[in-house]
């Protein structure tokens, strides 16, 4: 709820207008007699209270109606959200520049591409329990070299790991947390490099382009 101050000392200045009573006798108070026939209403201040209250409903209907997400929801949505960038990112760089490295010891952009596929590999297999030797850190060429077969892989990975993480529990495990986690943000590192590739290629990168 936001914060209420106190009103200014003329808030009720002005607003106050009679009302003439069209039934003066509602008012005879018994063994009193009778009233005054014109009441004092402010409008200003009804319909400053009807606006609160209907605020407060609003507000209050809009929190019942949506729940505060559970942590693999959250984890979920970032996990894919951020692998999907990456998979639109694979698709629309031109092929024939996949091979394109910034520098004399750097990635290609199909290297960071096969590169982050084998992590995502990685989470599969050990949310699964199964062994997977880290030492690899990239997906082969011979098995991954062409621009169609690293966006399958890409797209295949991620989306093994989006249905296992879909059937964790609604509060996963810390080791559950600490692999999606970790890994997220692995993808989001590589993500921000591949920016650099387009930008280097003269090709503005999917997210900066203006929206349809």
């Amino acid at each position: 709820m936001g914060n209420f101050t106190d009103p200014p000392k003329d808030y009720f200045a002005g607003v106050m207008e009679k009302v003439p009573l069209k039934n003066a006798s509602s008012n005879i108070r018994p063994g009193r007699g009778k009233v005054s026939s014109e009441v004092f209403v402010s409008n200003k201040l009804l319909s400053g209270v009807s606006v609160l209250f209907l605020s407060l409903t609003w507000s209050a209907a809009a929190q019942e109606a949506k729940p505060e997400p559970v942590v693999r929801d959250v984890l979920l949505a970032n996990w894919s959200d951020t692998g999907e960038k990456v998979i639109t990112m694979a698709e629309e760089f031109p092929e024939d520049k996949y091979d394109f490295r910034p520098a004399p010891g750097v990635r290609t952009f199909a290297e960071q591409l096969r590169h982050v596929a084998f992590w995502n590999l990685f989470v599969v297999k050990s949310y699964k329990g199964e062994k997977i030797d880290p030492k690899i850190n990239e997906l082969s060429k011979s098995e991954y070299p062409s621009k169609a077969s690293i966006v399958a892989v890409l797209k295949s990975t991620l989306h093994d790991a989006d249905a296992l993480l879909k059937g964790a529990p609604a509060a996963p495990p810390a080791k559950t947390v600490r692999l999606f986690d970790t890994f997220t943000e692995h993808t989001g590192e590589h993500y921000g490099q591949l920016v650099v590739y387009y930008r280097l290629n003269g090709i503005v990168p999917p997210e900066s382009r203006p929206k349809k």
